[in-house]
C-alpha cells in the first residue's frame, strides 16, 4: 500500500481597514522530515503534537526536500485550528497586526511553537507580500493524502 502526501497553501493579506489585499493559492513540498515525522505519528510511536503551528519567512530560496527550517524566520508562530474532510486535513492561523511584518517570501509548518521543532512543510514559491504593521495574515495549509 501506498499513501501520496502532497500539500498546498493559500495566503491572504488583509488590510487594517479589514479588507482583502491580495489572495494566493500555491501547491508546496512536503520535505523529508515531514514525510518521517508523519510515519512516526501514524504508527502511534511516538507522542507528538503534530503539524499545529505556522511561521512566516523572508527567505528567497526555493523549497527543498532536505529543508529542516524557513530560511529567515520573522515574528512569532501562531497556533493552528485544525479540521479534516474526507481525505484533506487543514490547518489555518492568522498573523495579527505586528507579528511577522515585512516583505513575506516563505511560509512553514511546524509541531511546535518555538524556534526549531520538526518541519512539515515549507513553501516559498509565490510573489512576496508585503505585510505592513497593520495587516492580518491569514494561512490555510491543506495536506491532501491519496
Amino acid at each position: 500500500m501506498s499513501i501520496k502526501t502532497f500539500a498546498n497553501v493559500t495566503i491572504r493579506l488583509i488590510g487594517p481597514d479589514g479588507k482583502l489585499k491580495r489572495e494566493e493559492r500555491k501547491d508546496n513540498l512536503v520535505v523529508t522530515a515531514g514525510k518521517v515525522d508523519l510515519a512516526s505519528f501514524l504508527s502511534l510511536a511516538t507522542a507528538i503534537s503534530y503539524m499545529n503551528f505556522l511561521a512566516l519567512g523572508t527567505g528567497a530560496s526555493e523549497a527543498q526536500l532536505t529543508d529542516t527550517a524557513l530560511e529567515a524566520e520573522i515574528g512569532t508562530r501562531v497556533a493552528a485550528t485544525s479540521s479534516a474532510s474526507s481525505n484533506v486535513l487543514k490547518k489555518t492561523g492568522t498573523f495579527l497586526a505586528g507579528n511577522g511584518t515585512g516583505t513575506i517570501r516563505e511560509v512553514g509548518l511546524f509541531d511546535q511553537a518555538g524556534l526549531g521543532g520538526t518541519m512539515f512543510a515549507r513553501n516559498a514559491g509565490f510573489s512576496p507580500f508585503v505585510k505592513g504593521g497593520g495587516d492580518i495574515m491569514e494561512i490555510t495549509w491543506e495536506i491532501h493524502f491519496d
